[in-house]
């Protein structure tokens, strides 16, 4: 079972007042973790830094004992898939398939191209995901909801051995984001990964993580399983809105439903 953990890790904006500081927060493989806190407070950023998108002050950021901040790219590219923010929006000329296929790149040898195997794991990646049916249609002319279903598809190909996911669910219309809740806790446990997942919906993040991280401001406020995490205290003082645990079926939830006064 592999273990990520950041260790005093600091990001500071040029031209900014903000700062991100996670002292210490590790995460296991076969869960997912979730990313949760107001705008701004530095979710993406985790992110970036995790991805080596961008380059810390200071910490380290540890799998199982090595520091991928000081991997070369196509290590990291082949431990690590991710999905940026704003993704779902960039416009393409590129099908669905090339999407995918491009999850598969850090194994690809340059010279020769995608494989036929290539081809067929994408393409199963396309099938798990409901839009196996897209896979020669251009990304540019996807609905919202379905070219986040080919980015998840992406995530997946390369088997990596941390997902780092950023607001994935966004544009999902309720069955999808259903099957994508269950497809992603499927993966992470099949594939052995760690998956960290910024979000904004606490039902789903109550629904979908195993452990959630809290941060706010560029600081964590808590940390731990879903189920102590997510609680009113908590939300209250990372929001300050009220929220109340539910328990539908088997599951506990929590929902906001006040501003606090």
């Amino acid at each position: 079972m592999g273990v990520l953990r950041v260790e005093g890790v600091e990001y500071r904006y040029p031209n900014s007042s903000f700062s991100l500081y996670i002292e210490d927060f590790h995460s296991e493989s076969k869960s997912i973790c979730g990313i949760l806190g107001p705008n701004g407070a530095g979710k993406s950023t985790l992110l970036k830094i995790i991805a080596g998108i961008l380059k810390p002050r200071r910490g380290r950021v540890l799998l199982d004992g090595l520091d991928i901040l000081r991997v070369d790219m196509k290590t990291r590219a082949r431990m690590i898939s991710y999905i940026g923010q704003n993704e779902a929006g960039v416009s393409t000329p590129f099908t669905a398939l090339q999407i995918v296929l491009m999850g598969r790149t850090p194994w690809i040898n340059p010279w020769i191209g995608p494989t036929s195997r290539d081809v067929e794991i994408s393409m199963e990646a396309l099938k798990r995901l409901g839009a196996v049916d897209l896979a020669h249609r251009p990304f540019s002319s996807l609905s919202g909801g379905e070219r986040q279903r080919v980015l998840l598809a992406r995530a997946i190909v390369s088997n990596p051995k941390i997902m780092l996911l950023d607001e994935p669910l966004s544009n999902l219309d309720p069955r999808y984001r259903l099957e994508a809740i269950r497809l992603l806790r499927e993966v992470a446990r099949e594939i052995d990964a760690v998956c960290l997942v910024t979000l904004h919906d606490m039902v789903t993040a109550s629904m979908m993580c195993d452990y959630i991280l809290l941060v706010k401001s560029g600081r964590i406020v808590a940390y731990g399983s879903a189920e102590d995490v997510l609680c009113e205290e908590n939300v209250l003082k990372t929001y300050d809105v009220r929220a109340v645990k539910v328990r539908v079926s088997s599951q506990q939830l929590i929902i906001p439903f006040d501003l606090a006064e």
